[in-house]
């Protein structure tokens, strides 16, 4: 998932490589621990495609602006205050983000690494930075059924989402188109 255009929010392109649609019925195997991709039994491209709007979801001009730096010529996306990766920033990953942390992540190539606390991560690949948190964050919140109680980490997370009716809308949708091609969430795809 990337902009079209390096100094605009307005259109986001999907590159899908065909490879994907090999794992219908299975899960690649990665070099980084098993754990680190967790799909909740879905089909991974389903899973995948998902998360990748995830990415959409999070970094479109609702909930994020350009910064242009100039010292490089280019833009970065900002979070907006309020939006779920401030909210990430703010209530969770400038903890994370202490020397040990820091020093973790850099350690292990600042990839597919579990450096933060475990209980607080939806999957393994969450942890590897606040847009893969945000991304794999959402793609829990679509596919699990139930609004969980504010009792830990992770679900205090997913309930950023939930408080964000526009989210809720976009779940609703998903879940009904999934429900069309006959796959019902929380009944995975997969064995």
């Amino acid at each position: 998932m990337s902009t079209l255009k390096d100094n605009s929010l307005e259109s986001f392109n999907l590159e899908v490589d065909a490879k994907l649609l090999t794992y219908l019925d299975s899960i690649p195997r990665f070099k980084a621990p098993a754990y680190t991709y967790n799909t909740l039994g879905y089909s991974y491209p389903i899973y995948t495609l998902i998360h990748e709007f995830g990415h959409y979801v999070t970094f479109n001009k609702e909930q994020s602006y350009l910064k242009y730096l100039p010292d490089s010529d280019t833009y970065t996306s900002v979070p907006k205050p309020g939006s779920i990766r401030d909210s990430l920033m703010v209530n969770y990953w400038n903890r994370y983000m202490d020397q040990a942390g820091i020093d973790c992540w850099m350690k292990h190539g600042y990839t597919y690494y579990f450096c933060g606390p475990a209980n607080e991560f939806v999957s393994g690949y969450a942890s590897t930075s606040r847009d893969e948190d945000a991304a794999e964050t959402f793609a829990h919140f679509v596919l699990l059924d139930d609004k969980p109680a504010a009792t830990t980490a992770v679900n205090r997370k997913l309930l950023l989402f939930y408080q964000n009716p526009r989210m809720v809308a976009i779940r609703q949708g998903i879940r009904e188109n999934l429900k069309k091609l006959g796959i019902a969430p929380r009944n995975p795809t997969m064995p």
